[in-house]
């Protein structure tokens, strides 16, 4: 019987098929593509009965598409794995609360509205992949991401700057940064990255290039790294 249905992934939105799923209480993954907007309400009445949901990956039918999910009124107890490749105002009110989380992807965003600090809180968090997700000229990460092992940071047209605070992903092992051409330096306070064993920046912009094998050298050396040209 389908209400017995573990996985259920990579399944093409069309018709009432959201709505449909609602009947799929033991579900453990969920992958859905071409959701729209007006799927919000019966995406998370289903997800409401889904009690042993660990992964989900929804993609939306195009990159402006937004995606709503605060209708749920309590994110998924087990939920360990959430990627998300939809247009957010913001994150919703439940992402904070994501406790057994350990991998995420958020992809299209495009917030006004810095998600770091939402995110940055969560226990458990092993690895993070950021793809145009913020529209301002600078990343923040603050005293958290205490478990964090792998950052990506991908496709940030506006970003200029990337701060990093003492204290923050101390256990961070690899640092991988691509297509943000008008970042211009290493990120401040790559030194507190005492863990970091692999710096990767791709497609990066001249000044960058000859920036981290000048000035900006010395707060790198200890860490192996290399440019993907």
């Amino acid at each position: 019987m389908l209400k017995d249905l573990h996985v259920l992934t990579l399944l093409e939105v069309e018709g009432d098929r959201v709505r449909q799923l609602r009947n799929l209480t033991n579900l453990r993954r969920l992958g859905l593509i071409n959701l729209r907007e007006t799927d919000e309400k019966d995406l998370c009445i289903a997800i409401e009965q889904m009690k042993s949901l660990k992964y989900i990956c929804f993609i939306t039918a195009d990159e402006d598409e937004v995606l709503r999910l605060d209708a749920l009124s309590s994110a998924p107890t087990y939920l360990t794995t959430l990627f998300l490749t939809c247009k957010l105002e913001k994150l919703p009110h439940w992402f904070p609360s994501l406790a057994n989380l350990k991998r995420s992807l958020l992809k299209w965003t495009r917030s006004q509205e810095d998600l770091l600090p939402n995110i940055q809180a969560l226990p458990n968090l092993a690895i993070l992949a950021l793809i145009r997700v913020y529209t301002g000229k600078q990343l923040y990460f603050g005293a958290g991401f205490k478990k964090l092992t792998e950052l990506q940071v991908l496709n940030f047209p506006g970003l200029k700057q990337i701060i990093i605070e003492e204290g923050a992903m101390p256990g961070l092992v690899k640092l991988y940064i691509d297509t943000c051409k008008h970042l211009r330096t290493v990120p401040n306070g790559i030194e507190y990255l005492t863990s970091l064993q692999e710096l990767i920046v791709a497609d990066a912009s001249a000044e960058f290039i000859e920036n981290v094998n000048g000035e900006d050298y010395a707060r790198v050396q200890h860490i192996p790294w290399r440019i993907i040209y």
